[in-house]
């Protein structure tokens, strides 16, 4: 390829000029493509969206201002699915031999079987490497929602529209990496296993059912955890504080936020009644402030810092650590104070 032989800078030029899908198909072709195209750096991306529709999958590159770029576009099916496409190629990808395609719109797709997902994805990490945040929503699309089998990925979205089973996402979790954020909103029709290392996610948003809620609530091993829309008992929030209070679960917790379902509300003054929550002394409660990350559809990943200001708090047994904690009949707020927080909490008490 006369490409290889050129100076470095007219490979720069040339390259740089190239559409998404020419870069692709440019570094299937050989390993020296492959370091070419890293050596010069075709677009730096901060993130790289995988988003799955069915036996859909895109592959987006999103820069730092945002822009983003359709990599490439992968559909699970079998060989006699698309017999019938015209211009078909077939490539090896890590070892894979999958068919391709250009599209009308100059866009590459490949079509292969769901388990040839994961030689695509070696491949995206070996041409844009392991800086760029790896991301995956997971919506259904006509009663299929497939997480598919990535190990790259360390913040996920799932959108189901119909009840989900524990099997697809457990696979999921199984084969991931350890999470920073995962976003969960439709109901689950049985529960995960209590194991399950979606847990353990740093940053966890669920809206689903009660049942769910609550086995989310009482298995959690993250630092911040939102349940929104619940319906949790007035007891699942007591089994929570008593359980925190008196054991050393939730030992990395650091911000618990329960927005309630408008059908189902909090009786505040029954569960004070059964935990013993105490008052700060001072006439300006503490501030405590928490780094939160979070994920949504229409602003992606964000990042800020979660304020709670208290007059109430209670106090875990084993350490003597304080938790903020406000309780109305719509939310629940409940923030563990760090070290440099209990430095200060002579001032208060």
């Amino acid at each position: 390829m006369k490409l290889l032989c050129f100076p470095n800078l007219v490979q720069e030029n040339i390259v740089k000029q190239m559409k998404s899908a020419e870069v692709v198909l440019l570094s299937l072709s050989s390993l020296q493509s492959l370091g070419m195209i890293r050596k010069v750096g075709w677009k730096k991306f901060r993130q790289i969206h995988y988003d799955s529709n069915g036996n859909e999958i895109t592959v987006y590159g999103i820069e730092e201002n945002g822009l983003e770029h359709i990599l490439l576009k992968f559909i699970a099916c079998s060989l006699s699915d698309v017999c019938y496409l015209e211009n078909l190629e077939r490539v090896n990808i890590s070892g894979t031999k999958i068919l391709y395609r250009f599209t009308s719109s100059e866009r590459i797709v490949f079509y292969a079987s769901a388990p040839a997902i994961e030689s695509i994805e070696n491949h995206i990490c070996a041409l844009f490497g392991y800086n760029p945040e790896y991301t995956l929503c997971c919506e259904e699309i006509e009663g299929l929602l497939i997480p598919p089998k990535l190990k790259t990925t360390t913040i996920s979205m799932f959108l189901p529209k119909s009840p989900l089973g524990s099997e697809e996402l457990q696979e999921y979790f199984s084969s991931s990496l350890d999470q920073t954020v995962v976003w969960l909103e439709g109901e689950m029709k049985e529960l995960l296993d209590s194991e399950s290392s979606f847990f353990k996610t740093r940053h966890l948003q669920v809206n689903s059912n009660e049942i769910f809620d609550k086995q989310v609530l009482h298995s959690f091993q993250g630092r911040t955890l939102w349940l929104i829309e619940s319906q949790l008992s007035d007891d699942s929030i007591i089994d929570f504080l008593q359980r925190w209070q008196s054991t050393n679960s939730y030992d990395d917790l650091q911000l618990l936020y329960i927005i309630m379902d408008q059908q189902h509300l909090l009786n505040s003054e029954y569960i004070k009644e059964r935990i013993p929550i105490q008052r700060f002394n001072s006439l300006k409660p503490p501030k405590i402030s928490r780094y939160l990350r979070g994920v949504s559809m229409t602003t992606g990943i964000s990042e800020c810092q979660f304020e709670v200001s208290s007059p109430s708090f209670v106090t875990k047994d084993c350490d003597g650590r304080l938790a903020s904690i406000e309780i109305q009949s719509n939310s629940l707020t409940f923030a563990v104070w760090s070290q440099d927080d209990m430095d200060m909490a002579d001032n208060y008490k």
